[in-house]
């Protein structure tokens, strides 16, 4: 079904599976991959939570989460958790190292955002986004040279990357200050 991009049929057979089976946690993650894909944010909250509440190590299912929780604005606490849980059990994934840093990003902890970041940034230095998360977190930490130029080089990577404004913005505020 997934080859096929029958998407809702593909959700229904995991559903299923993760009906049958007592730790059912990679078919309640692939589900929720599916419904987070499909905008139904609440369904694949509920698949991620019942895939921890099955393992609480499901490395996958604790990185969306943590990412959804990030950006609604929740507990950046519990979602730290999740994102550290996720970096217990996936410690060289990019996606879960910017989840870590950004999260630490958020509550202004720049120092601990840093590292993960950097590695992020060495796993894919053709990532934008990546490198706008590195350089707003060195901004942060009050290292302004090498934030600006983390942003800089993130712009030069890809102009029109979703963050490239507010980029440009952070890039323009650091000139005014020199």
């Amino acid at each position: 079904y997934l080859s096929q991009r029958k998407l809702e049929e593909a959700r229904q057979e995991f559903d299923k599976l993760a009906e049958r089976q007592s730790r059912p946690v990679a078919p309640l993650t692939m589900a929720g991959i599916i419904l987070q894909s499909q905008g139904k944010v609440s369904d694949a909250r509920n698949r991620y939570e019942r895939a921890l509440a099955s393992e609480p190590r499901a490395g996958i299912a604790a990185n969306n989460l943590a990412w959804m929780q990030l950006q609604a604005g929740e507990s950046l606490d519990i979602a730290l958790q999740h994102a550290q849980t996720a970096v217990a059990a996936m410690p060289e994934s990019a996606e879960v190292l910017d989840t870590l840093g950004w999260i630490y990003y958020k509550k202004n902890l720049y120092q601990l955002a840093i590292p993960p970041l950097l590695r992020v940034v060495e796993k894919q230095p053709q990532n934008p986004t990546y490198r706008y998360h590195l350089g707003l977190a060195q901004v942060g930490a009050t290292d302004i040279a090498a934030g600006r130029q983390s942003l800089l080089r993130a712009l030069e990577l890809k102009p029109d990357f979703p963050e490239a404004a507010d980029a440009r913005r952070v890039i323009s505020q650091l000139d005014a200050k020199r």
